[in-house]
């Protein structure tokens, strides 16, 4: 199962259509792996911003679409307020322990990847970032999460050194950067998909 976790706040106003186009990309790039076609990857999706909001819950990829994962568009992805940041990853590990729950109650064995695409730092609190570091590695440790990454578009509030501090406050393994132009959020993006595939 693979959780994108995707900045809606205002400050992406400037990359929206490409944020828009590059996820509807990774989406179909995800739809021709070998994963997808053996029927094994779900996708869950959020957006954030002063809030989060779930776009669709772990739904399996079908290489043929039709399957409920969104894709964005104008209507659907509007960037404006702060950066809810932890909330929003907060509650995407309580999902995902909620989901191990249920597989292991079916006897069955789940897998996730976390991919975060960011501008910039939390701003709006809700949850300690130190509570989610210890969720985060209780999950790699019982071999539950299996890739995090944070990505970090730079611009003058998110320097390279912010996005690292952003990585090891949330405990999560990797992360990588990105600009603002198209050019880069297209590489922001393929650095998304490729955690899915891990």
């Amino acid at each position: 199962m693979s959780c994108f976790i995707i900045d809606a706040s205002g400050s992406m106003k400037d990359c929206r259509d490409a944020v828009i186009q590059e996820q509807q990309k990774t989406i179909t790039t995800l739809r021709n792996s070998s994963k997808c076609r053996r029927n094994a990857l779900f996708i869950g999706q959020w957006l954030f911003s002063d809030t989060s909001t779930k776009l669709n819950p772990y739904t399996p990829l079908s290489t043929g679409g039709g399957d409920g994962v969104v894709l964005l568009d104008q209507s659907r992805y509007n960037p404006n307020g702060g950066t809810a940041l932890y909330k929003t990853v907060f509650q995407v590990l309580q999902e995902i322990a909620a989901n191990i729950a249920y597989s292991l109650s079916k006897a069955f064995s789940t897998t996730f990847t976390i991919a975060v695409v960011t501008d910039g730092d939390d701003t709006e609190g809700g949850a300690d970032p130190n509570d989610i570091k210890a969720i985060v590695q209780e999950l790699k440790t019982n071999g539950y999460l299996v890739s995090s990454i944070v990505i970090g578009i730079e611009n003058p509030r998110l320097s390279r050194s912010k996005i690292e501090e952003i990585r090891d406050r949330l405990g999560f393994d990797t992360a990588t950067f990105a600009g603002q132009s198209d050019s880069e959020i297209r590489r922001a993006f393929d650095a998304a998909s490729q955690s899915a595939l891990v």
